[in-house]
C-alpha cells in the first residue's frame, strides 16, 4: 500500500503554531503508535519529515532542498540563512541521521553537492523530479501576439532570492526599452489574462525565466523544459546539472554572477536567438532526464535495491 501524509487525518489534530519539524514528529508518532507504518514499510519523507521513523530498517530522507538557500559560496561571504530555525532542526537532523546509517537521497545533483560541500552528507541516491510530458507538451501553434512573452514563476516579487528583483528589471526594461517589445507575466497572470490550463497557458510563452539563486529542482523548468521553452536561469537545480553535462536549451548562467542586469541581458540576447531561427531542445531534455516514467524508474529501481 502506498501513503501520503495527507491519507491520514492527523494533520488536522496538529497545532497551526507547531513549527515543520514539530510538525513532522507529532505525525510520525501518531502513525507509528496506530501502528499505520509498520517497522518492515518503506517509507520516503522530505527532509527531517523522517524524524521518528530511525527505527524503520526502510526509511528514506529525501532531500528537496536547504532550508538556509545558501550554497557554500554564500556561507563563505558571510550571508545569512533563510528560516535559521527550520535550517539548523534539519541540518541537526541529517547529522543523526546520516550516523546511524539511514537511507539518505536527493532531488537533483546540485543539492546533493551542496550538502556534501557544507556538511559531508553523502547521498545514496539522486532522483531527479518527474514532469507529465503528456499534460505539458510543445504548442503547435501559438495565438496572435504583437509582443514576445516572457514567462516566469515568481509570485513572491519580494523574494530575492527567488528573484523578484530580477523580475521588477525585465518589467522596467520593457517599459523604457522601445527595442524590448515583450510582456512579462508570472504563469498565473499568463492564466487569468489568455485562459486555458497552466499546461496551455506555459506552452504559448515565447521564453521562461528562472532568476532563482537556489531552488532543490524546480518543477517549473522541468515543465518548461517539457513544452520545449527557451530558458534563461542560472546553475541551479537542474540547470546546475544541465550546465555541468553541456546541455544548452538556452540560456544557463554562473550563479555567483546573478544579478538582475544579467538576467535581462540574457532575455535580450535569447530574443535575438528567436529571430535567428535558434532550436533550444529543451522537450529533448524533460524527455531525457525529467519525464515522470524515468522518476518513477529511478525510485523503483533503488527501493528495489535496498529491500534486498
Amino acid at each position: 500500500m502506498h501513503y501520503s501524509w495527507w491519507d491520514f487525518p492527523w494533520h488536522l489534530e496538529v497545532d497551526a503554531r507547531m513549527t515543520e519539524w514539530e510538525k513532522s514528529r507529532t505525525l510520525n508518532h501518531s502513525l507509528v503508535s496506530s501502528r499505520k507504518l509498520l517497522p518492515s514499510d518503506v517509507v520516503i519523507a522530505d527532509g527531517f519529515w523522517a524524524d521518528g521513523l530511525e527505527h524503520m530498517k526502510l526509511a528514506v530522507s529525501h532531500s528537496h532542498g536547504i532550508w538556509s538557500h545558501l550554497t557554500l559560496d554564500d556561507v563563505k561571504m558571510g550571508k545569512a540563512p533563510d528560516n535559521p530555525f527550520h535550517h539548523s532542526a534539519q541540518v541537526t537532523f541529517r547529522q543523526r541521521w546520516t550516523g546511524l546509517k539511514k537511507y539518505l537521497t536527493a532531488v537533483s545533483d546540485f543539492i546533493a553537492d551542496e550538502m556534501e560541500k557544507q556538511w559531508g552528507f553523502n547521498v545514496d541516491r539522486i532522483i531527479d523530479n518527474g514532469v507529465d510530458t503528456s499534460i505539458y507538451i510543445p504548442t503547435w501553434k501559438k495565438f496572435p501576439r504583437e509582443k514576445k512573452i516572457i514567462v516566469h514563476g515568481v509570485n513572491d516579487r519580494g523574494n530575492t532570492n527567488k528573484g523578484g528583483d530580477h523580475i521588477d528589471a525585465l518589467i522596467i526594461r520593457s517599459q523604457t526599452d522601445a527595442n524590448f517589445n515583450v510582456e512579462i507575466l508570472s504563469l498565473d497572470e499568463m492564466v487569468e489574462r489568455y485562459g486555458g490550463t497552466k499546461a496551455w497557458a506555459l506552452s504559448q510563452a515565447d521564453i521562461f525565466v528562472h532568476p532563482s539563486g537556489f531552488e532543490g529542482n524546480s518543477m517549473m523548468v522541468a515543465e518548461a523544459l517539457a513544452c520545449d521553452l527557451p530558458f534563461v536561469g542560472y546553475n541551479v537545480g537542474f540547470a546546475y546539472e544541465m550546465d555541468r553535462r553541456l546541455m544548452n536549451p538556452g540560456r544557463i548562467m554562473d550563479r555567483n554572477m546573478r544579478h538582475p542586469t544579467a538576467t535581462v541581458i540574457a532575455c535580450v540576447d535569447m530574443l535575438e536567438q528567436i529571430k535567428a531561427g535558434r532550436k533550444f531542445k529543451g522537450r529533448d531534455i524533460a524527455l531525457g532526464s525529467l519525464a515522470i516514467n524515468v522518476f518513477r524508474d529511478g525510485w523503483r529501481q533503488f527501493v528495489e535495491e535496498i529491500e534486498s
